[in-house]
């Protein structure tokens, strides 16, 4: 299912004439990261990729390796986080979704020779011991401590709400948008670390997804560029009774009204 969605201003020039289809769409050779910033281009230029990341970074780094550095204080870690570091580690995490090793694997050279594939070292960027000290406070940098006892997901949401605002004052919008749902695989270690006071604030349970547990997010992405817009955090069925909409219609389409208006910012 898409949504059409007609932005004004968006897309009036017709950089590509001789393409077919709506006007913006351009040639499938030609990367599209220049049609999705909203005032700026980036062209590929040695250390554009760092630009990207802090241009779409969702919040302000700073105050996230403050709190973080606050924590890792707490735990006795005397030296102090800084900014690239911060980056690394989580340049790092992205990475490791591309490895067929996980863990310690990705610092720990195996002994077998590789023909065909070389070995992560991780170790090349940041110690295994500074990785899991900075990964062991992360959550930190997310946490909202004023709202502790009144938001169960207090841990997160201001984390959430940094990624909407940002999504909207930097990606350009196309005239699709594409609602989907989102699945953050949650696998407790035993029953005690599953969902509940003091755990996770909810765990879903979507049994036609590859991972069936976790927290489960409705998304809009935009249909052209393909970049996240929005995403809300489905919190179970009592608390989203009191969600937007919710008195005007039934659930499903108060959720998609909700993504609508939060993808385009209305």
């Amino acid at each position: 299912m898409t949504w059409t969605y007609r932005p004004r201003g968006s897309f009036k020039t017709d950089f590509f004439p001789e393409v077919p289809g709506p006007v913006g769409t351009a040639p499938p050779e030609q990367a599209p990261q220049l049609r999705v910033t909203t005032d700026r281009v980036f062209q590929g230029h040695e250390g554009d990729a760092l630009k990207v990341f802090l241009y779409y970074y969702p919040g302000d780094i700073n105050d996230h390796v403050r709190k973080v550095r606050v924590e890792m204080k707490k735990r006795g870690c005397t030296q102090q986080l800084t900014v690239g570091e911060w980056v690394v580690f989580l340049g790092l995490l992205i990475a490791a979704t591309r490895r067929v090793e996980s863990g310690r694997e990705l610092w720990d050279r195996p002994q077998q020779d590789r023909l065909f594939r070389e070995h992560a070292h991780f170790g090349r960027f940041m110690t295994r011991t500074r990785f899991e000290d900075i990964k062991g406070c992360s959550t930190a940098a997310l946490t909202d401590e004023t709202m502790k006892g009144v938001d169960k997901w207090y841990r997160f949401r201001c984390g959430l709400q940094g990624f909407n605002e940002n999504r909207r004052r930097t990606v350009r919008l196309s005239e699709v948008l594409v609602p989907d749902e989102t699945m953050s695989g949650w696998k407790p270690r035993s029953t005690k670390h599953g969902s509940g006071k003091g755990k996770l604030a909810h765990l879903s349970f979507v049994p036609r997804k590859p991972k069936a547990h976790g927290t489960e997010f409705k998304t809009v992405c935009d249909g052209r560029h393909g970049v996240m817009l929005f995403a809300e955090i489905q919190e179970g069925k009592v608390a989203m009774e009191s969600k937007g909409y919710r008195d005007q219609l039934a659930p499903n389409s108060a959720t998609g009204m909700r993504l609508a208006l939060g993808a385009t910012g209305k």
